[in-house]
């Protein structure tokens, strides 16, 4: 029965394989990313967010929301209430940095540079 279940999301919403398993969401607390490899799976994800959302009395909000295209072509728009969300090139989320192109790079020199600046603030616990 999962292996239908997942048969049926990859189709439904054009979702990414991780290790062979289809990917639509990662969430935690209230930060959620959706990912879908169409416009239209995306679309559709985003608006079972908006019905269960609506059914828990919660609204999303377009102004905080954004769209990441990793593709080259134009990105689509992707609304919430005819309201259309921004397209980005780079996108933090929970603390990492991706960028459209899928290059980590820049968020790995970011991370070294705070590493290296913050050397001098490891001091030696005095026991006494």
């Amino acid at each position: 029965m999962r292996d239908v279940q997942a048969e049926d999301t990859e189709d439904k919403y054009s979702a990414i394989k991780l290790n062979g398993n289809p990917i639509t969401e990662l969430r935690y607390a209230d930060d959620t990313a959706l990912l879908s490899k169409t416009t239209e799976g995306l679309n559709e994800l985003m608006q079972n967010v908006k019905k269960f959302s609506q059914n828990k009395n919660l609204l999303l909000n377009a102004k905080k929301t954004k769209v990441m295209d990793s593709d080259k072509s134009p990105a689509s728009s992707i609304l919430i209430d005819n309201e259309a969300l921004e397209n980005v090139t780079h996108f933090n989320y929970l603390g990492a940095n991706t960028e459209a192109d899928g290059k980590i790079t820049p968020d790995i020199r970011k991370r070294l540079a705070i590493a290296t600046s913050n050397e001098h603030l490891e001091k030696p616990i005095d026991s006494s």
